[in-house]
């Protein structure tokens, strides 16, 4: 399932991954009831929503959260400053769902996984 509000970004996904349904919609209001899902994954996309709304969506219509973002170093991907830190993602964390994500820092992404108590 994946959620897009560009028609035409969705219409890349749904070349990219036609097994997926694709729905228009934002993080930040996800169009499901609650505990649809078993995870909710921002893959390299919550540095583009409103951070706190979008994880707490995601942890109610999710019983786990993943967000993969850049790594925080200048040689790959965006400006840094459109990054997410691992510091910042600790604290949105922190913020929207009351408790820090586990942390996977590699060379070439930051995994943030979070669980419901």
């Amino acid at each position: 399932m994946g959620v897009e509000p560009s028609e035409a970004m969705r219409a890349v996904g749904q070349r990219r991954a036609p097994e997926a349904a694709w729905v228009a919609g934002r993080g930040e209001a996800l169009p499901f009831p609650d505990g649809s899902f078993a995870l909710a994954f921002f893959g390299l996309a919550l540095h583009h929503l409103d951070p706190v709304p979008a994880l707490r969506e995601a942890s109610r219509v999710a019983r786990r959260v993943a967000v993969l973002e850049w790594p925080y170093r200048e040689e790959v991907g965006p400006p840094i400053v459109r990054r997410l830190s691992p510091e910042a993602l600790e604290a949105l964390f922190r913020e929207a769902l009351g408790s820090p994500p586990r942390l996977l820092l590699e060379r070439d992404y930051v995994l943030a996984l979070w669980d419901k108590g």
